[in-house]
């Protein structure tokens, strides 16, 4: 079923009820306090509210009672001998701790203060510091890049007459190679004269005129001989 709202407090008058059946419903309000020979009660899976009324306990055929799932505070111990009891997470009434009801006393007036108006402050004059004059920008001259000459310190050293290992030893190489070179110059101008005198006195050398070559031996053919 749907049933939603409360069940009628006249309910209460029917004696006659032998069950109550209204489980899974949406009914709201409090469990009603049945009387009569009720045996079966079915309130579970609703939202019911409050606590399990104790005038059930009077119901004495009463053997099934369910009312879990619902949003009930408590329910009473004498509910606890029905054979069949079905109260879910609820709990009995005495399992839940009672504190004692204090009603709030009124606390004591406190008179309220109301400060009077402070008296004006003096008026402080604002302090003007002047600013610092402003100083002109500082120019930082540009340099010029210098064009860099070539080393010469070999030559100032031999101007200074501060003369080292190393000059010493280059000057001894360039004499050296000077020399060679002298020596090759002169030894070839030397075999160019030689070879030229040689060839001079071996073909310029005429037998005289009458005089006939020794024998066995031939004259040679000159090409002057040769007449055409």
């Amino acid at each position: 079923n749907s049933f939603t709202g409360s069940i009628p407090s006249t309910i209460t008058q029917l004696t006659q009820i032998m069950a109550l059946l209204v489980s899974d419903n949406s009914l709201t309000g409090s469990i009603p306090s049945l009387s009569g020979g009720a045996s079966i009660l079915l309130y579970d899976n609703n939202s019911f509210t409050g606590a399990v009324p104790s005038a059930l306990c009077s119901l004495s055929n009463l053997r099934d009672l369910y009312f879990a799932n619902n949003p009930l505070t408590c329910y009473e111990d004498c509910l606890s001998s029905v054979r069949t009891l079905e109260s879910g997470s609820i709990k009995m009434c005495s399992e839940i701790p009672q504190y004692p009801t204090v009603s709030p006393t009124s606390a004591p007036s406190v008179p309220t203060v109301i400060p009077s108006a402070s008296p004006s402050a003096p008026s402080v004059e604002p302090t003007v510091i002047p600013s610092a004059p402003s100083m002109p920008p500082t120019l930082h001259p540009t340099p010029v890049p210098t064009t860099a000459r070539p080393s010469q310190a070999p030559i100032d050293s031999i101007v200074a007459g501060k003369w080292t290992e190393d000059d010493t030893v280059g000057l001894a190489v360039g004499i050296t190679f000077a020399c060679l070179i002298g020596c090759i110059c002169v030894g070839g101008v030397f075999v160019l004269f030689y070879v030229h005198g040689k060839k001079g006195s071996s073909g310029g050398q005429q037998p005289p005129t009458g005089e006939q070559p020794p024998t066995g031996e031939q004259q040679p053919l000159m090409s002057t001989d040769v007449y055409g």
